[in-house]
C-alpha cells in the first residue's frame, strides 16, 4: 500500500506541484525487518476488571515494549512485570491538533489469530506492519512501525507544516527529562521508558533522502509533561521527517 504527498516547487512565480510516493514504511536507515507487529483490537483483550477493554484500536506484538494505541491518536506504553503493569500515556496536544485524524492500516502480515475468551469468541484478527495518523496536526502525520531493535514512530511533516505544531504530552511518569546521550527518559518507579533521539531527515521528489544537518533535540517542560522539538533550517517545499526509535543493531 503507498500514499502520495505532494510536493509544490516554485519556479520564476510558476507553481509546479511534483507526487511524492511514501513506501508504507520510509526509514531512513532502510530499518523495516522486525518481527514485530500491531494486532488489530476486535475485543479480545479484557482489564483487570474483566471488562472487555474500549477505545483501543490496535496493540502491539514482539517487543518488550508493548504500545496500545487509542481511538485519539494516543499511545499508552506499558511494561509488564510481576506484580503490576508500569504504563505512560502519549497524548498529543496544542492548538493545531487534530482529534478526528485519520486511522490508515499499513501491509498486512499473514498471520491471523483466534482468541477463545469467556465473553466471546474472536476469530481472523488480522495484523499489520505499521500504523498511520494522517493529520494528527495540520499536514503532520505520524506513523507506527518496527525496526529490527523495536518499535519507532516517525513524525512526517508535508510541506507547509511546521515543527512548531508538535506538543506532546506524557502522563503517569514520576519524572521525565532529557538523559546525557539526548534521550527522552520517562521514570516510573524502578523502570523507564526511553525513547531515541529524533534523526531528521527530508525527501525529494526523487524519493531520495537529503539529511538536515542538523539534530531535533527534545525541549521538555517538566511540570506539564510537554515535549516539543528545537529544530534548525530545513527546505519547506520538501517533507521533513522526525524519526524516532532504536537504530538498527550494529548501528546502521
Amino acid at each position: 500500500m503507498k500514499t502520495s504527498v505532494k510536493v509544490v516547487l516554485t519556479v520564476i512565480g510558476i507553481h509546479f506541484t511534483v507526487s511524492v510516493t511514501w513506501a508504507q514504511v520510509h526509514d531512513a536507515f532502510g530499518d523495516t525487518l522486525g518481527h514485530g507487529a500491531f494486532r488489530k483490537e476486535m475485543g479480545q483483550t479484557a482489564n483487570t476488571d474483566g471488562e472487555v477493554v474500549t477505545g483501543i484500536t490496535h496493540y502491539s506484538e514482539g517487543s518488550p515494549i508493548k504500545l496500545w494505541l487509542h481511538d485519539d491518536a494516543s499511545v499508552t506504553y506499558s511494561m509488564a512485570t510481576d506484580d503490576t503493569i508500569y504504563s505512560v500515556l502519549q497524548q498529543f496536544t496544542g492548538e493545531d491538533y487534530n482529534a478526528g485524524s485519520d486511522l490508515v492500516e499499513g501491509i498486512q502480515t499473514e498471520d491471523h489469530a483466534n482468541y477463545y475468551k469467556p465473553w466471546d469468541r474472536v476469530e481472523e484478527v488480522p495484523a499489520y506492519k505499521s500504523i498511520r495518523r494522517n493529520n494528527v496536526f495540520t499536514d503532520i502525520d505520524v506513523l507506527y512501525y518496527f525496526g529490527r531493535s523495536g518499535p519507532k514512530m516517525a513524525l512526517i511533516l508535508q510541506p507547509g507544516s511546521s515543527p512548531t505544531s508538535i506538543q506532546i504530552q506524557y502522563t503517569g511518569q514520576d519524572s521525565l527529562g532529557v538523559d546525557l546521550a539526548g534521550m527522552l527518559a520517562l521514570y516510573q518507579g524502578e523502570y523507564q521508558i526511553r525513547l531515541n533521539e529524533a534523526y531528521a531527515y527530508q525527501v525529494d521528489e526523487s524519493y531520495d533522502i537529503i539529511a538536515v544537518g542538523w539534530t531535533p533535540y527534545y525541549a521538555v517542560d517538566g511540570n506539564s509533561g510537554i515535549v516539543s522539538f528545537e529544530f534548525d533550517t530545513y527546505d519547506t517545499n520538501l517533507p521533513l521527517i522526525f524519526q524516532i526509535g532504536p537504530p538498527p543493531l550494529g548501528g546502521g
